[in-house]
């Protein structure tokens, strides 16, 4: 089991789990993600805390570009803390278009019909796959010839 194999590899997981119990028999799914998510309370953040990876931006799945965002968002966080820059917002800043443009893409493409007709579209006009990609991707990860 998974909660085993840890707790033989990482002694301090053991020690912090040894009084918990179980809440239920069987582990739960994980489910309710909240895609389109985009951190926005710079009030209430506190200072030194930067929002990293997920906890700044959800991204839908689809889009491949998560791990993008937690490596960008890591390194920000660490320009910030050497240039003492609003991360929070300019992060905000910088994602929100993007996880708009992907967060559409999903709802647009969540029925059948609407997928069938992506894929008449792009095998019509191949090229639109490309700009749809480089559209919903970091623009520092981008590669320069998709289209």
């Amino acid at each position: 089991m998974l909660l085993t194999s840890i707790k033989k590899e990482v002694p301090q997981f053991d020690i912090l789990l040894s009084n918990a119990k179980a809440c239920w028999d069987q582990p739960l799914a994980i489910f309710g993600i909240p895609y389109g998510y985009i951190h926005n309370d710079p009030i209430n953040i506190a200072k030194g805390l930067y929002r990293l990876g997920d906890q700044m931006a959800v991204i839908p799945s689809f889009s491949g570009d998560g791990m993008a965002i937690a490596l960008h968002t890591a390194t920000r966080a660490v320009e910030s803390m050497l240039k003492g820059n609003n991360y929070h917002s300019n992060m905000r800043k910088e994602l929100l278009p993007q996880i708009r443009r992907a967060s559409m893409l999903s709802l647009i493409t969540a029925t059948y019909a609407s997928q069938a007709l992506s894929l008449v579209l792009c095998r019509r006009f191949p090229k639109i796959l490309g700009r749809i990609v480089t559209s919903i991707r970091l623009k520092s990860f981008q590669h320069k010839n998709l289209d």
